[in-house]
């Protein structure tokens, strides 16, 4: 069973530990960032804090934590949880405000319709609505560079611009793109 976790994300891993169903994903997270606690931690260790006293001490506060804090990137977070140890701060970590949840929802969908043909077609629908209410200019930016594989200069030349305004273009376009799907995942 372990070894079919490793193959899981940080989010899946974390979503099961959450669910209490199973420790193994809370050990699999522990053993992926095991290095970034210890490096994290070494150069705080002294003679009063030895490693026999902090890290079960971390251990536990983290074990925790992975049950009630909204974690969003595990080594961010890991990293937060150590440094408010070390600062004897039990303030939980800022919760991440609406959009950035958002993102991070569409990015599991997206995740999701990797795998499963509906959620896939779901996705397709949401997709072709959201790119209906952008401009002209900004869907040709996006189909350009990501659905024909076109390059940064060769969409600069057929437009007569320079790359910076097309990589510029193509970052606005996939903003407004995002905050769309953002606002029809919403509406649902």
């Amino acid at each position: 069973m372990q070894q079919q976790l490793h193959n899981l994300s940080d989010k899946e891993l974390i979503v099961r530990n959450k669910k209490g169903k199973d420790q193994e994903a809370e050990a699999v997270l522990l053993e992926r960032y095991g290095h970034l606690m210890v490096a994290t931690c070494l150069p705080w260790l002294n003679a009063e804090r030895n490693a026999g006293v902090v890290f079960p001490a971390l251990l536990e506060k983290l074990r925790a934590g992975l049950k009630t804090d909204s974690i969003y990137k595990m080594n961010e977070w890991l990293h937060q949880a150590i440094r408010n140890m070390q600062s004897k701060q039990d303030k939980p970590l800022p919760y991440p405000s609406r959009e950035k949840r958002a993102l991070l929802g569409i990015e599991q969908q997206v995740e999701s319709a990797l795998t499963n043909t509906i959620s896939t077609e779901r996705m397709a629908t949401q997709l072709e609505k959201a790119m209906a209410t952008l401009s002209k200019e900004e869907q040709q930016a996006l189909t350009g560079f990501y659905i024909d594989n076109r390059s940064f200069s060769d969409m600069a030349k057929a437009r007569n611009i320079t790359t910076e305004k097309v990589r510029l273009a193509l970052k606005s376009a996939k903003r407004k793109l995002a905050v769309q799907m953002m606002e029809q995942s919403y509406g649902q």
